[in-house]
């Protein structure tokens, strides 16, 4: 009833008329599919209007099943053909869509959006464009600007869509109950032994990946989350959803541990440590006991479980003349300086620096075939002083 009353004044049924239009064309979509062979699609206008009616109302769940995708991304693909095209995708573009349309048809509702920051974010997206139109990588280019003007969309939406209490209530619980999903399904990969959920890597150790189809990107979902999970449980304590909040935590950890991410345990053991130095404050002695042991116990299982290919993993990084990871990454550094004092107020535009790396000598010296590969910087700020 507030819906149609906000908007019942002169417009037909109630509805504004970009939304009488939807009707329609849900209309027509349906009208069409039932006098065709595929007369089971005439359902698909139907619940597509009832999507954009929910998110254009509540425009803030669109970016909360977003949020929720994002950890579950390899399984949201249209179908096998369009992997790439993802539901969360659709769900993004329909969000932004409906949301400028509120934005534009009543200006009050952009006080949050209010900021100093746009002139030079503005300035910062006109000449990202320029350099990408150009570069002499332009379809590398047009591409990172588009990855980049989702990640600001993402935060476009947070700013203008999430009161104080949504954003540090439901958004965390939100991003907790995904990336615990995801993890459970790494967790079952290991335990199944399903080929579908395992890197096989020169068949040394088998690396997890969760929802998504890299293990470094999923171990970096999984960290981002580790915070969120800890202050998720103080906030259920004393509560029945204490121990079970205990336990996504320990199947973070644990995932994090099956993607074989060096980088990914140096960052885990450090925020483990401040994290427990954080709350072992709110703890009487008794409970720092019982903690302590908890974590003990934990630890002892965990070093009993992990095979010994995950220890020797992460002794390589030590190893500069089998493994060069650490060499290659100082590669880069050196390799951009040299570019940035050939070129240094143009650059060579956005995501330039993954094409120039890989013909260079480089590449070739740390080529693990006989074909050298490009490779990201590693590195945000030497990828946009390069582009």
């Amino acid at each position: 009833m507030t819906l149609l009353k906000k908007y019942s004044m002169g417009q037909p049924f109630g509805l504004p008329p970009l939304m009488m239009m939807a009707v329609l064309c849900a209309i027509a979509g349906s009208v069409f599919f039932l006098t065709g062979p595929n007369y089971l699609l005439s359902l698909a206008p139907g619940l597509a209007l009832l999507v954009v009616l929910l998110l254009w109302n509540r425009p803030e769940i669109g970016l909360f099943m977003i949020l929720f995708l994002l950890p579950l991304d390899q399984y949201t693909g249209l179908s096998l053909s369009y992997k790439s095209l993802t539901v969360s995708k659709l769900i993004g573009l329909l969000t932004v869509l409906l949301f400028v349309i509120r934005l534009l048809s009543d200006r009050s509702q952009n006080h949050h959006l209010r900021s100093g920051l746009w002139p030079w974010l503005l300035a910062f997206f006109g000449i990202w464009l320029l350099g990408a139109l150009a570069s002499q990588y332009p379809s590398a280019s047009i591409n990172s600007l588009r990855r980049l003007l989702t990640a600001y969309s993402i935060f476009f939406l947070g700013l203008g869509l999430l009161s104080r209490d949504r954003l540090f209530k439901v958004l965390p619980l939100v991003i907790v109950i995904s990336t615990a999903l995801s993890a459970l399904i790494s967790i079952y990969g290991a335990m199944a032994n399903d080929p579908a959920f395992i890197m096989n890597v020169n068949n040394k150790y088998m690396r997890y990946a969760g929802g998504v189809s890299d293990p470094n990107d999923f171990a970096t979902i999984q960290l981002f989350a580790l915070p969120l999970i800890a202050c998720t449980l103080w906030r259920f304590k004393g509560t029945r959803a204490y121990w079970p909040t205990a336990g996504l935590l320990g199947v973070c950890v644990v995932s994090v541990i099956l993607t074989y991410s060096r980088a990914g345990a140096l960052i885990m053991s450090a925020a483990l440590l401040l994290l427990g130095g954080q709350y072992l404050r709110e703890f009487n002695v008794k409970k720092i006991g019982f903690f302590l042991l908890l974590f003990a116990l934990g630890g002892l299982i965990i070093l009993t479980v992990i095979p010994d290919t995950y220890w020797k993993r992460q002794t390589t990084l030590t190893h500069h003349k089998t493994d060069f990871s650490i060499g290659r990454r100082l590669s880069y550094l050196v390799f951009a300086f040299e570019k940035f004092k050939d070129k240094p107020l143009f650059g060579y535009g956005p995501a330039a620096f993954e094409k120039m790396y890989a013909t260079s000598q480089w590449s070739l010296h740390f080529a693990q075939t006989d074909r050298a590969k490009g490779r990201v910087a590693h590195n945000s700020y030497v990828e946009v002083v390069i582009g």
